[in-house]
């Protein structure tokens, strides 16, 4: 009977399995580019976008982190263009906070800024437009830049 207690005794002392911890997901190393096309403003353009919408994916800390060459990167961001789009209807309550068309005497139309980048990934790829309609100013196209990257990030995740 001893041998059977002190056997029971020697299973209580040890010491219990660590426990199981999920993995966190790999950080993605991302570069972010464009093409040398285009004329001096349109370029210029672009480059701005590129900027943006890295500085975007870059507060996206938890899964991407930017580097300095297309060589040393898991995912390529591509800008591909950048354009203004002019509804010819606007209906509505009145203009957003910020909206040009808010400042009194101005009765221009209402000009959004469109973002297309692509992004590509091994084998995944995919083309994305920003889905906010942000003034066209210096914020609304880093709005754009900011509505993409989370695009991009969830399409990231999704395809990992």
């Amino acid at each position: 009977m001893p041998l059977v207690l002190l056997f029971a005794a020697g299973l209580a002392s040890s010491p219990p399995p660590p426990p199981v911890q999920a993995q966190p997901a790999a950080i993605l190393r991302v570069y972010v580019k464009t093409d040398d096309r285009g004329e001096g403003s349109e370029l210029a353009a672009r480059r701005q976008s590129v900027t943006d919408v890295t500085e975007s994916l870059a507060s996206k800390k938890k899964t991407f982190a930017i580097v300095e060459t297309e060589a040393m990167a898991d995912v390529i961001v591509e800008v591909v263009d950048r354009a203004v789009y002019v509804p010819k209807i606007v209906m509505g309550i009145g203009p957003r906070p910020g909206d040009p068309s808010a400042i009194a005497g101005m009765a221009a139309p209402v000009r959004s800024p469109v973002l297309r980048v692509r992004a590509a990934r091994g084998r995944f790829a995919d083309v994305f437009t920003n889905k906010n309609k942000p003034s066209e100013s210096a914020r609304g196209w880093k709005m754009a830049a900011d509505d993409v990257a989370g695009q991009i990030e969830k399409w990231a995740k999704a395809n990992r």
